[in-house]
């Protein structure tokens, strides 16, 4: 199954609603925490407490202990974007520092902005900047990361250190020697890697905090890049599939996998297998035609809901204690609108800006 454009717009859509609304979930005081650095079963159990004793917010659980697999999505999109991109016989050969300053750039285009702008709104409602301005440092120059305690400015953004790992690793690795034993090789050994840190329960000291090492391999390349090296490998060698058996064997090995470590840590596989097929299943209708609206600017959108979020998960959060649905839900949607309306008003900009450029 080739994926057209329209196709990867459609999964960016939903790679990014899964994300931005996991965000959001997962600070609530109710929330179901995820699976998403290191392993806790306990987490699983206590959402199918919530199904078997009817309680309220079971969606927004859903997203907050599941929506992370909307990373898993994105970077198999990446993977894939970048074979389609650059393995082509016409592509033009591009070398490592201009590959590497091309996606930087792109990264800090978005980076850039939204730092500011949280600095701008925190200076102007909430009494100035506070934040350790070292960490702005860090997350510019895609160093943060590496700092085994990460305190990040806005949780998110350690993505980008992320993607331009993969990237780097693509460029220098993946790029040049091409054949799948170099792919699954690497990507083996990282799984191995995972298994040999949770098994022994490694861990190691920084800065007088004890730190988990699995939890930092996973803020980082060798973490994620299962599902990296996954778009990597499809694009090479795409295959058809059915798609709805596949759709129902993914969701079942997701869920199956949130119960058993060593499942987990082929879950973005199952959970690509849940996702992935949708671009075959869902038809054309409103559905579909937002969703490859909202692809486009993903990336604007990623950047910028932080921001949003900072400034309405307090009222979700009073609401939920208050035992208000309707303000919830509310502020789950007015958070989604804002960061959309944001987004969008952000990516029009600069084509606005690219366009007079070139005039």
């Amino acid at each position: 199954m080739t994926l057209s454009r329209n196709d990867t717009a459609f999964l960016k859509g939903i790679a990014i609603l899964m994300i931005v609304i996991h965000n959001f979930c997962h600070w609530l005081p109710m929330a179901v925490p995820e699976n998403e650095y290191t392993f806790d079963a306990t987490r699983i159990w206590q959402y199918w407490e919530y199904l078997q004793n009817g309680r309220p917010h079971l969606v927004l659980n859903f997203f907050s202990h599941f929506g992370h697999y909307g990373v898993a999505l994105f970077l198999f999109l990446s993977g894939y974007g970048l074979v389609k991109k650059y393995e082509r016989n016409e592509a033009p050969k591009v070398s490592v520092l201009r590959f590497m300053t091309a996606h930087a750039l792109k990264l800090w285009k978005l980076m850039v902005p939204a730092i500011l702008l949280f600095i701008l709104t925190e200076t102007i409602f909430r009494d100035g900047f506070s934040r350790d301005w070292k960490w702005v440092v860090h997350l510019l120059t895609y160093t943060s990361n590496l700092v085994p305690v990460a305190h990040f400015i806005m949780g998110p953004w350690w993505f980008f250190s992320l993607i331009l790992q993969c990237y780097l690793l693509y460029r220098l690795v993946f790029f040049p020697f091409r054949k799948g034993g170099v792919l699954w090789g690497v990507t083996l050994a990282t799984l191995a890697l995972q298994v040999f840190f949770y098994a022994a329960d490694i861990r190691f000291s920084w800065n007088g905090e004890s730190v988990e090492a699995l939890t930092y391999l996973r803020y980082n390349a060798p973490g994620h890049l299962f599902p990296f090296a996954l778009g990597i490998g499809y694009a090479r060698q795409e295959f058809s599939v059915k798609a709805l058996p596949v759709l129902l064997t993914g969701v079942v090995l997701t869920i199956v996998s949130a119960f058993n470590v060593w499942l987990w840590l082929l879950s973005p596989l199952f959970a690509l297998m849940a996702t992935l097929p949708l671009a075959q299943i869902v038809g054309e209708g409103k559905f579909r035609r937002l969703l490859q609206r909202i692809g486009p600017i993903s990336a604007a959108i990623f950047a910028l809901h932080p921001i949003v979020r900072h400034y309405t998960i307090l009222p979700a959060c009073r609401a939920l204690r208050m035992e208000e649905p309707t303000l919830v839900y509310g502020a789950v949607l007015f958070y989604l609108l804002v960061t959309l309306l944001l987004a969008w008003s952000y990516t029009r900009l600069n084509e606005q800006l690219s366009t007079s450029r070139h005039l």
